[in-house]
C-alpha cells in the first residue's frame, strides 16, 4: 500500500488533471488545507485509524482518490493572493524516501524592490541533502552567490548597482533541489530561509523587511518507522545517543518522545568535544504546527557566558552567547541548551525533527578565532 501511495504522489502532476475534489476538510485544525492534511490522510489510511469525514470525493469509499483529492485542494489553496505585504513563500512539496531532485522553490510576492539581500537556507539534513541551486527569474537582474558547499545554514547572497521599475516583479527567488535520504521516515521535514535584519536593501539602499512563510517536504509511503532524524527516538532524554563515538567539536540535538496534547517536554541540547566557545550565534527551527517552543534556557556547559533568549519564541528563533574570558577549566562538554515545548493537541503521530544551524563564523573561541562545529540534530516522536 505505501509504494502504491507513493507512485501516486509522485505521478501527482497528470491524476490532478484527471480527478476532481468536492468536499476537502481541514483534517489537523490550522484552518487550512494544504499538504499537512495530505500527510493527515494518508496516515490515517495506512494505519486503519478513524477516517470519519475522510471520504472528501464523496464516492462513499475511503481511499487513494481521497488523498489525491486533498492534494489537489493542498496544491490549489497555496493562495498568495491573500498577501497584502512583501513576504517571501517557501513552497511545501512531497517525495519518496531516496527520490532525487526534489524541487522547492522559493517565491517573493509584494516585491518591494530587492536590490540586494542575503538569505540563511536551514532544513532538516538528516533526511534531505541539497544538491543544487539556482537564481530565480524575478531576481535575474541581479548576481547570485551560491555557497561553495551545501550544508544546512547555507548562505546566498544577491546584490545589483540600480534597479528599474520594470524589474520589480513578483516570482521565484530561489530553486533549492534536494536528495532525500533512502532512510528518511515519513513526516512533515520543514525548510525555513531567515535573514538578518538589514540584510534586505531596496534601490535606494533602504533595509526592508520581507515576511516568512515557511515550507516543508512531506515525505510518504517511505516504509521506515520512527527516526526521522537518524537517532534512537526511544528514549525520553536523549541517553541512547552514543557521544564515545563522537571524535570531534559536535552539537548534539536529543530525541525524545511525547504525546499530542502534552506539556513541558524538554529538549536538551548538548556539546561534545568542546572547542572552547567563547560566543555563539544559534538558529532554533522546528514543526510549529504539531509544537510550540514555550520556554529555553541556558546550559551548564556555557554557564560562564551571557546568554540572550528571543523576545518571542517561533520557529527561526535566535539564541545567543557571550562572554569576556575563558579560562581552561571553563571548557568543559554538556549542555548548552534546553529547549522545552508543548505538543500540539492535534498533533498527528510521527517524528518532528528538531534543529539547529549557525551561519559560519557566528561560533568564535577565547582566541576571537572562528570554529566549525559538527551538528547532530534530533527530533520529537509523536505517540499515541
Amino acid at each position: 500500500m505505501k509504494r502504491l501511495i507513493a507512485l501516486v504522489l509522485s505521478v501527482m502532476i497528470v491524476t490532478l488533471l484527471l480527478v476532481g475534489t468536492t468536499a476537502v476538510s481541514d483534517f489537523n485544525g490550522d484552518s487550512v488545507c494544504d499538504i499537512k492534511d495530505v500527510l493527515v490522510i494518508i496516515s490515517s489510511l495506512l494505519n486503519k485509524t478513524d477516517t470519519g469525514g475522510m471520504d472528501v470525493n464523496g464516492d462513499g469509499k475511503f481511499g487513494l482518490l481521497d488523498i489525491i483529492s486533498v492534494l489537489k485542494a493542498a496544491v490549489s489553496s497555496d493562495d498568495t493572493d491573500e498577501i497584502t505585504s512583501p513576504t517571501f513563500v517557501v513552497s511545501d512539496v512531497s517525495a519518496s524516501a531516496g527520490e532525487r531532485s526534489v524541487s522547492v522553490p522559493v517565491s517573493i510576492v509584494k516585491n518591494p524592490g530587492i536590490l540586494g539581500m542575503t538569505l540563511v537556507v536551514s532544513y532538516d539534513d538528516t533526511a534531505m541533502t541539497l544538491v543544487n541551486s539556482a537564481n530565480g527569474d524575478a531576481l535575474s537582474m541581479l548576481s547570485f552567490t551560491k555557497p561553495s558547499r551545501y550544508k544546512s545554514g547555507s548562505i546566498f547572497t544577491w546584490y545589483g548597482e540600480a534597479l528599474d521599475d520594470s524589474d520589480i516583479v513578483d516570482g521565484e527567488v530561489l530553486i533549492l533541489t534536494f536528495d532525500i535520504s533512502e532512510t528518511a521516515s515519513d513526516g512533515i521535514y520543514p525548510i525555513e530561509i531567515s535573514y538578518v535584519e538589514g540584510d534586505i536593501f531596496n534601490a535606494d539602499l533602504a533595509p526592508a523587511e520581507i515576511a516568512i512563510r515557511s515550507g516543508s517536504c512531506a515525505v510518504v509511503g517511505s516504509g521506515a518507522g520512527g527516526d526521522a532524524g537518524g537517532g534512537d527516538s526511544s528514549g525520553g532524554d536523549g541517553d541512547t545517543d552514543d557521544t564515545d563515538e563522537i571524535t570531534s567539536p559536535t552539537f548534539v540535538v536529543s530525541d525524545v518522545s511525547a504525546s499530542a496534547g502534552e506539556r513541558s517536554v524538554s529538549v536538551p541540547v548538548s556539546i561534545v568535544k568542546n572547542p572552547g566557545i567563547l560566543g555563539m550565534t544559534l538558529v532554533v527551527s522546528y514543526d510549529d504546527t504539531a509544537m510550540t517552543l514555550v520556554n529555553s534556557a541556558n546550559g551548564d556547559a556555557l554557564s560562564m557566558l551571557s546568554f540572550t533568549k528571543p523576545k518571542k519564541y517561533k520557529s527561526g528563533s535566535i539564541f545567543t552567547w557571550y562572554g569576556e574570558a575563558l579560562d581552561d577549566g571553563e571548557i568543559v562538554d554538556g549542555g548548552v541548551l534546553t529547549l522545552t515545548f508543548d505538543i500540539s493537541s492535534s498533533a498527528v503521530s510521527g517524528t518532528y525533527p528538531v534543529w539547529i544551524s549557525y551561519v559560519e563564523g557566528d561560533i568564535f573561541d577565547a582566541d576571537l578565532a572562528p570554529v566549525e562545529i559538527a551538528i547532530k540534530n534530533g527530533d520529537i516522536t509523536i505517540v499515541d
